[in-house]
């Protein structure tokens, strides 16, 4: 009864002449029409003065409020997804094939350099997706969730190809390597950060804030913090654990418990805070665990070999096509045309491999989140491997060694990154008037400049942390291999003792 015929029917006459057009305009004027009257009515029922006009209005609002924007019902993004989703299956099944028929044993204690050096290069972008975490005056910083957030499902990719079947040994290495560098982080080595950057002394280990809000000593210890970074090793511990017993069992049971982790890591979402991610982190280790059992299970040797090493020029190709990607990230209405707000259906939110938002209007929506998180998977994995060809040296360089200690680089990043958003800051105030409304080709030039720079810093900080006196310094707590050879003797038995000696 809201509806204003005499804006319909012109466009009703128009049926004749443009079919496809106007049927999709009527389409758009009946749904809205009934949609008016649902709430037309139960304004009624309810006494409600209100217009439905404006309580569709309200509704509007709550729901941007509440879920994504763009509330329809369109299904053929997420038909489309699901597509994506069986041609990312059957590649990942073809690439097994091909690479199995021709896979040679893993030497064991050789440390293959392509890994070092990922390793490293990953690290880098973690210092780029952590530049703009904060706002530091008036600095929003840089925004790289969609472009670079390959670099952790890489990290997990790697982590996979270490599995070691259920061990004394292996159960020891993974407590003592993983869980007391976990454990130290919390109770030291974040408390020394916080210090080194609010230079206040209260509230260390309990500061109550953003993001994950550890308000006792069980969300600390417990939760998905401190900080924004550590769900990581939090994750890896759940992944160790678990793949100590999966490793053992057939492939196709090992993938079904990856598709079920995926789905239930989707499904059976967090309440409460938006940034956290469960109870130890739950909610990415359930997501981001199809990474790591592709690593496990999927041998890249042939595929290094079939894929000629790449040329310094193809890997500055590469990452300037990285750094022009990030130039259009951070350009929202270039990004948004180009991308036609693609990855706003392919991300949860608040960041990638978290909660899926879908349209309350749209139930049918929900039953298609999997179609979603699995379109995420092929376009993660894509740019891994696009990044692992074409973006990584396969032999040994000069920051090969570091890859092999990247742990430091981890933990201890923070503040170096930090004091970098407030340099950027304060030359922001500097030359922002300067360097306002420049042509668009210059304006790229400026980015792409900034973006080596900080890249070359980032390597810096990360090749620093490496290094052998930080390592002396802060080896106690993040690489204990003392305690792990206390371990190993403690629970050698004595037959195997004198052996020993």
């Amino acid at each position: 009864r809201h509806l204003d015929d005499a804006n319909l029917t012109p466009h009703l006459i128009g049926l004749n002449f443009n079919p496809v057009r106007g049927m999709s305009y009527a389409i758009r004027r009946l749904t809205f029409f009934s949609l008016s009257l649902v709430i037309g009515g139960a304004s009624e029922e309810c006494g409600k003065n209100a217009t439905s006009a404006a309580l569709l209005q309200h509704s509007t609002k709550r729901t941007q409020i509440e879920v994504q924007p763009k509330a329809s019902c369109n299904m053929v993004p997420y038909y489309a997804c699901a597509v994506a989703t069986g041609i990312y299956a059957v590649s990942l099944f073809s690439l097994h094939r091909w690479s199995a028929a021709e896979s040679a044993p893993k030497q064991s204690g050789a440390r293959d350099p392509h890994v070092d050096n990922a390793k490293f290069l990953g690290m880098v972008l973690v210092c780029w997706s952590h530049i703009g975490r904060w706002k530091v005056l008036e600095y929003s910083g840089l925004t790289s969730e969609f472009v670079i957030w390959f670099h952790m499902p890489m990290y997990v990719f790697l982590s996979g190809s270490f599995v070691r079947p259920a061990s004394w040994q292996t159960f020891l290495k993974i407590l003592v390597l993983i869980l007391f560098p976990l454990v130290a982080f919390c109770l030291l080595i974040f408390p020394l950060e916080r210090v080194m950057l609010d230079m206040e002394l209260k509230h260390l280990w309990l500061p109550g804030a953003a993001p994950y809000f550890e308000g006792s000593v069980f969300h600390l210890l417990m939760g998905s913090g401190p900080g924004w970074f550590i769900w990581f090793l939090r994750c890896l511990l759940i992944w160790k654990l678990a793949s100590m017993f999966t490793v053992s069992l057939p492939k196709a049971a090992q993938i079904a418990l990856g598709i079920l982790s995926g789905l239930a890591g989707v499904y059976c979402h967090p309440e409460g805070n938006t940034w956290s991610y469960g109870l130890f982190a739950y909610q990415r280790a359930l997501q981001m665990f199809p990474f790591f059992l592709m690593g496990q299970l999927l041998d890249t040797s042939r595929l290094m070999k079939a894929v000629p090493p790449p040329s310094t020029l193809t890997m500055a190709s590469t990452w300037l096509l990285l750094f022009s990607l990030l130039y259009l990230e951070n350009h929202s209405s270039i990004w948004s045309n180009l991308t036609d707000d693609l990855f706003h259906l392919l991300d949860s939110y608040p960041a990638p491999f978290m909660t899926y938002r879908y349209p309350a209007s749209c139930d049918s929506a929900y039953y298609w989140l999997w179609a979603r998180y699995g379109a995420s998977l092929a376009y993660r994995t894509f740019c891994m491997f696009i990044f692992l060809l074409f973006g990584v040296p396969r032999g040994r360089v000069w920051f090969t060694d570091a890859g092999s200690a990247t742990m430091y680089a981890y933990l201890l990043h923070m503040p170096l990154v930090r004091y970098t958003a407030m340099g950027l800051t304060k030359a922001d105030a500097l030359y922002a008037a300067t360097l306002a409304n420049l042509p668009p080709a210059l304006d790229y030039i400026c980015f792409i400049a900034l973006a080596t720079a900080l890249n070359l810093w980032f390597a810096m900080i990360v090749y620093v942390l490496t290094l052998h006196p930080v390592r002396s310094m802060f080896g106690v707590l993040i690489e204990p291999t003392w305690l792990l050879n206390l371990a190993t003797a403690k629970t050698r038995s004595p037959e195997k003792a004198e052996e020993a000696k």
